[in-house]
């Protein structure tokens, strides 16, 4: 065959090629184009079935949102996990609340809250906390409940405004500094930080909302408006950027010093035993956050996953009982039942 006659025929072919390609930066054009669209006519209609269950109030140039129940004293306070909201806490929330006051709140960012234009660290965390229980009028004694990365926040409370604290729940809390110096925790925060990388753009398309990420199973217990809500937050576009913030000082030590003074007060920490039995150093991480007071209990609850202490029926009952009993003790000014 000629140059003449071959010529031609690698035209045509890097015609169509090129035509190919067109094609297909037309269709990711399309599909992205559709994505944005989607995840924006969803989020409208989450807004519109999902107003907020609590109250907001301003802290100081943006407003968190507040979810109290019950009443009596001291006050339970409910700080969440990373991706967590109000809604989570259902169970527990309305079982401590037939014994006193419960309020749940969402940080800001997230769920029914608005952002903050602090570092997302356990410091201005806790300070924004202290701000929104003035603001609002909810007055202590309080008992600080925490969850999941929610503990670390919980316990930075305590450090920088112990006067009004007179009891601790830990329910499979983060360790201080956990992601920093053990194994285990260094590999789990370096996996969630390559999947925040991402998770953003991913929310802004719609493909977390797609996703299974914010289904999980125990919520089909819930009522449908506490599970819709949290599927609805979870797979929110503006919640990512906010929990891959949050993740990324989840490493750092807590304010108040290295070495946090002894505590006396009534503390109870409720450990998952699948997490005990699946990550060597959790079980012995939690026997020493158990050590950081005085008067405390370890409970460890058998085949409990770190989700489940909160979602699951049952699991949720054994953190209840636990909350509780530090409730109890502070009220009595008596040690905790073992």
């Amino acid at each position: 065959m000629s140059a003449s006659e071959t010529a031609p025929r690698r035209r045509g072919f890097l015609f169509w090629l090129g035509r190919i390609a067109l094609g297909l930066v037309g269709l990711l054009l399309l599909l992205i184009a559709a994505g944005l669209v989607y995840q924006s006519v969803a989020s409208a209609r989450d807004r519109a079935a999902f107003p907020p269950p609590g109250r907001l109030f301003d802290v100081g140039g943006f407003r968190l949102h507040l979810y109290c129940t019950g009443q009596g004293t001291p006050t339970v306070i409910l700080e969440s996990g990373l991706t967590g909201i109000v809604s989570t806490w259902h169970h527990i929330q309305g079982e401590v609340s037939r014994t006193t006051r419960v309020c749940a709140y969402d940080r800001a960012g997230v769920g029914w809250s608005e952002p903050s234009p602090n570092p997302r660290d356990a410091l201005h965390i806790a300070q924004e906390l202290h701000a929104l229980l003035e603001k609002s009028g909810t007055s202590g004694p309080y008992v600080l409940v925490g969850h999941s990365s929610g503990g670390l926040y919980v316990r930075a409370y305590q450090r920088l405004y112990p006067a009004g604290i007179v009891g601790l729940v830990l329910i499979d809390s983060t360790p201080e500094r956990y992601h920093a110096t053990t194994p285990g925790g260094r590999a789990e925060w370096q996996a969630a930080t390559n999947s925040f990388r991402y998770a953003p753009l991913a929310a802004r398309l719609g493909i977390i909302r797609l996703s299974p990420i914010c289904r999980a199973p125990n919520l089909d217990v819930f009522p449908a408006r506490d599970a819709g809500a949290f599927r609805a937050f979870c797979a929110a576009s503006d919640s990512w950027p906010v929990f891959g913030e949050e993740h990324r000082f989840v490493r750092e030590a807590l304010p108040g010093g290295i070495a946090a003074r002894p505590m006396t007060i009534p503390l109870a920490v409720v450990t998952a035993g699948e997490n005990v039995k699946n990550l060597p150093q959790w079980g012995r991480l939690q026997g020493e956050l158990a050590k950081i007071s005085t008067d405390s209990v370890h409970l460890i609850v058998p085949r409990a996953s770190h989700v489940s202490l909160l979602l699951n029926r049952a699991d949720a009952h054994a953190s209840s009982v636990e909350i509780l009993k530090v409730v109890t003790a502070a009220r009595s000014g008596t040690k905790l039942q073992r």
